[in-house]
């Protein structure tokens, strides 16, 4: 079983695939879709940034989608198809599309909506994110308890032993660094976010974007989804109420990458920008190979490997 698994926001970066922009015409396709129903240059954006406006959520989120899509296309093209996939929060929606359950055009206004939604949901930046590495869940847990007094504070991202994301009221995001760094966390780093992503404080955001997802077209399509929020697989007729509840909920991603295994998926790529999941997934369970897809040396390489050609003759 081949598994096609998807990076989320914080996996962009400037200039990221315009390497294979230039190299596969399917990918200059894919932009150039994403910029007719956006209505803005997105390989301008992605090629030149500015950087800033690259980690504003509002463009971050269809910039990815589009990034993950283009070379999804350039291997669609080679024949190279999952079996099952999955993303990382936003990366489930580029999954969706890989699986033939929803649309690259649907799946792009629906990460444009949700993206305005999400940043507009902390108008006041009351809210935080952060990363603590080093403790296990049921230290995460007994941190959450007591910093939060109170205060709007959850575990946003399960994405690998040893790795939890924090999200919530700054302050109390504040305060549970503070008792990591005391009970012995190995790391810890704040996130550069505009927003406290999968956390009670998104609620407005998902509430107001359901109906959003109730108008778009879900179909049964040609693979197997998994879901950050259940980490099992998606049924169609569940999918715009767990997308929905997956803004405020829990990405369980080192979960669902072990389903994915106890499933039978054997091979992985990760189809996007960057190596942030194969990092992740070194730390799940090494024995999972993962390969990536991100740059023009990586996706020629799993082309040659399906064509059996040596991609430096």
């Amino acid at each position: 079983m081949v598994a096609f698994v998807f990076p989320g926001q914080g996996a962009q970066s400037v200039g990221m695939a315009q390497d294979i922009y230039d190299a596969f015409p399917e990918a200059r396709e894919a932009f150039q879709t994403a910029s007719r129903v956006l209505g803005y240059s997105v390989q301008e954006l992605c090629f030149e940034g500015p950087e800033e406006k690259l980690r504003d959520t509002r463009f971050a989120q269809p910039a990815l989608v589009t990034v993950s899509t283009a070379i999804l296309r350039v291997l669609e093209a080679s024949a190279i198809l999952p079996d099952a996939c999955a993303g990382h929060s936003l990366g489930e929606y580029a999954a969706l599309v890989a699986a033939g359950k929803l649309s690259f055009e649907e799946a792009l206004l629906l990460v444009a909506k949700r993206g305005e939604l999400m940043a507009e949901a902390d108008p006041q930046h009351i809210g935080a994110m952060t990363a603590i590495m080093g403790l296990s869940g049921e230290d995460i847990d007994a941190i959450i308890r007591d910093a939060a007094q109170g205060r709007v504070l959850a575990a946003a991202n399960y994405n690998c032993p040893g790795q939890i994301v924090l999200s919530g009221d700054k302050n109390a995001i504040a305060d549970a660094e503070a008792l990591a760094n005391t009970r012995g966390a190995t790391n810890v780093v704040r996130l550069e976010v505009s927003g406290p992503f999968h956390s009670p404080l998104m609620r407005s955001a998902a509430d107001a974007f359901l109906q959003y997802l109730q108008s778009a077209r879900f179909v049964e399509g040609h693979a197997k989804v998994v879901s950050n929020v259940t980490a099992s697989w998606y049924t169609q007729d569940e999918m715009a109420l767990l997308l929905q509840k997956q803004i405020y909920s829990s990405v369980r991603w080192e979960d669902s990458i072990r389903f994915l295994a106890a499933s039978g998926a054997s091979r992985f790529i990760e189809v996007g920008p960057g190596k942030v999941i194969r990092g992740l997934m070194r730390r799940i369970d090494k024995t999972l190979p993962c390969q990536g897809s991100g740059d023009r040396g990586s996706l020629e390489k799993l082309l040659s490997e399906k064509t059996g050609e040596n991609p430096c003759s």
